[in-house]
């Protein structure tokens, strides 16, 4: 089922997340909980996150991880991160994520007082570098690399260091590793609603209102209980976003804190 909730966004996505999960009446009837950043198109169906909770006994899974340390200050194995894009969490893990991630508006994590860059920088050293740091190494797995080669850093993509930036690098994740998301407000990867990488995931959809922003509840509806999905005939057609715990109009994902173009994370921009 899918449950619309509407919370005050005083503390970008992260605080949307955990108004969304604090709601819950009764969080331990769910084993595992996924979160995600509402800039990203699902390419195909993905499992894996929830998966390797699973497979692996881990507290913390996510899309993709990265080696750069903040602000681009380092590089190598010791600053492993996890990126926000998408995310899954043990039951042990969500308490580890509510109680270091849900703050109030006026907590020091949260840079109030900072230039937009540098608060932009700060949310995502805050609630996704340190956040990777308050469960063991071993409790924590990103499933594909982030950090671009420098084959992808070329011309106008010399600055974009990670796939949430870097369409050349994004791209060749799809072709390679069948990589299952892209961004949607970076044009270069989905340019519209009409592009074949979705069509397994839009099949049911009006494209142009999706596209249009003017999204019926309806139209989701009418997919969800199209014939295939009822007889659970063509598993490849479907690819839902049950996981989101809350939805944001602002951007997400890591990245180049310099980039203006990029949309970093768990921060997010203002409505």
């Amino acid at each position: 089922t899918i449950e619309v909730q509407h919370h005050v966004n005083d503390r970008y996505d992260v605080g949307l997340w955990c108004d969304a999960l604090a709601s819950l009446e009764d969080r331990d009837a769910f084993d595992e909980y996924g979160i995600v950043n509402d800039s990203v198109f699902a390419l195909r169906e993905y499992t894996d996150i929830f998966d390797s909770l699973k497979a692996r006994n881990i507290s913390l899974s996510s899309l993709s991880y990265s080696y750069s340390a903040k602000h681009f200050r380092g590089y190598g194995p010791e600053h492993f991160w996890v990126e926000s894009v998408f995310r899954g969490l043990s039951k042990e893990g969500l308490n580890t994520f509510m109680d270091y991630s849900c703050v109030p508006a006026d907590h020091p994590f949260f840079c109030s007082g900072t230039s937009r860059v540098e608060q932009k920088a700060c949310i995502i050293n805050n609630f996704e570098h340190d956040l990777a740091k308050q469960f063991p190494r071993d409790k924590v797995q990103g499933l594909y690399f982030s950090d671009a080669p420098n084959s992808t850093r070329i011309r106008r993509y010399r600055s974009r260091r990670t796939w949430v930036v870097n369409p050349l690098y994004w791209k060749q994740l799809v072709d390679e590793m069948d990589f299952p998301a892209a961004k949607e407000n970076i044009k270069e990867c989905i340019p519209d609603v009409n592009s074949p990488l979705l069509e397994k995931c839009t099949k049911y959809l009006t494209p142009q209102k999706v596209w249009d922003w003017d999204l019926k509840f309806e139209v989701a509806e009418h997919g969800l209980k199209s014939p295939e999905r009822s007889e659970g005939s063509d598993k490849d057609d479907d690819s839902d976003d049950d996981d989101k715990s809350e939805s944001t109009d602002e951007d997400d994902d890591s990245e180049d804190e310099d980039d203006d173009s990029d949309d970093s994370e768990s921060e997010e921009e203002d409505k």
